[in-house]
């Protein structure tokens, strides 16, 4: 057997993740998550277009496959309150009612995040989402892909 390079394959891989994760963002409007980063980045891209990194795009590869296992068969509609959109990720059955709910995928060990606590970005989100939805309690979970230190 002789293994082969195939650098032809990887563009287009590529350019299909570059192209979802266009169609994921494109959304007219001021968008929750935009107001909680810098302003100015959020402007800019918003004007002259966001043209993500190969990391990135690998990045979001991963959240969005675990997305499309774990959570497609519950996927929340976006919405818009005070003239923001907002996405929350799923809805997850709780008692008598559902709640809107988020999945997050991070590089950060387990540990750190029991010491350090969330990342504020991912508490601004979500309160954002408790405030668009009227919700007190906001269900979380959060797959770390990381390998363990030695």
């Amino acid at each position: 057997m002789v293994i082969i390079p195939f650098p032809e394959l990887n563009d287009i891989f590529m350019r299909k993740l570059r192209k979802e994760y266009i169609q994921d963002r494109s959304a007219d409007g001021i968008h929750a998550t935009q107001l909680i980063y810098c302003l100015t980045s959020s402007y800019f891209k918003a004007r002259l277009g966001d043209e993500p990194t190969d990391e990135l795009l690998l990045l979001f590869a991963v959240g969005l496959g675990l997305e499309r296992v774990l959570i497609s068969d519950r996927l929340a509609q976006p919405g818009e309150c005070d003239g923001i959109l907002y996405s929350p990720d799923f809805m997850v059955e709780h008692g008598l009612y559902d709640l809107y709910a988020e999945l997050k995928t991070t590089r950060m060990f387990p540990k750190t995040i029991e010491t350090k606590g969330l990342p504020e970005s991912w508490k601004r989100q979500i309160m954002s989402y408790c405030y668009a939805k009227g919700q007190l309690q906001y269900p979380l979970m959060v797959f770390c892909i990381s390998v363990s230190p030695v």
